[in-house]
């Protein structure tokens, strides 16, 4: 166990003993010469566990869909062995991927792909590394009497909660492991534990039928957020979240 994080409750869950530290990002998300410097939170075994099944789904398949720089050779030299230990991955995304055209602010059309995605294992993924920086920046963590949330909005949804985030609050940004993860989040000033995110991972597209409408949406941006389950507002926010 790492001397710092003796001693100390699991910032994922608040229940258990911390058995080592966890790095908010995980260092298979990230390129070996971009590997310092990554930022560490307690965590027990339980909760690591937990967090290493989301992230060991999501470092094959991310960088599938990244237009980071990075996320092209990790594809190149690390997701070929992964899926090679992953059967039944590989099948599904063998199964699932389509191939389509993209033009980006006016320009060529170029061809591009998809691929299928658990979304809500990548919005879990984010709800783990929202706890994890709160603590990170802030020694903020959060019980059973807060919701933590990530999701992927829609345009209208978007535009709320990026005006939540420019109201006045102390704020912190980060680019981690060679701008693979790039976040921005603001902390209330009332010290009622409400924080607001917004992170990319490998700025990579995520597609989905927003509100059964039948009509793609795509976004590159997961919004989170952390509020207690007993503000009248908290279920508004839930709402804007798709819950």
């Amino acid at each position: 166990m790492g001397k710092g994080y003796r001693g100390k409750l699991c910032v994922y869950c608040l229940e258990a003993e911390a058995e080592d530290g966890d790095h908010v990002l995980s260092r298979q998300f990230v390129l070996p010469e971009h590997r310092h410097n990554l930022p560490k939170v307690p965590a027990c075994k339980r909760c690591n566990n937990e967090k290493s099944k989301l992230e060991h789904y999501l470092t094959t398949v991310m960088p599938f869909g990244g237009r980071h720089g990075d996320a092209g050779r990790i594809l190149a030299e690390q997701v070929p062995g992964r899926l090679v230990r992953n059967e039944r991955l590989c099948r599904e995304l063998a199964a699932g991927t389509e191939q389509y055209l993209v033009s980006e602010n006016g320009g060529l059309w170029e061809p591009s792909m998809t691929v299928p995605l658990d979304g809500r294992a990548l919005e879990g993924l984010f709800e783990y590394m929202t706890r994890g920086l709160a603590w990170h920046h802030w020694r903020l963590t959060f019980g059973p009497g807060f919701v933590v949330r990530a999701a992927f909005l829609s345009e209208a949804a978007s535009r709320l909660f990026e005006g939540l985030m420019a109201r006045n609050g102390e704020r912190v940004n980060g680019k981690l492991g060679g701008n693979a993860l790039d976040y921005e989040g603001v902390k209330a000033n009332d010290g009622k534990g409400l924080t607001v995110w917004r992170m990319s991972l490998y700025r990579a597209v995520v597609a989905g039928d927003r509100g059964g409408t039948g009509r793609e949406e795509r976004s590159s941006t997961s919004h989170c957020i952390t509020a207690p389950k007993n503000w009248p507002t908290t279920a508004k926010f839930l709402e804007m979240l798709g819950d």
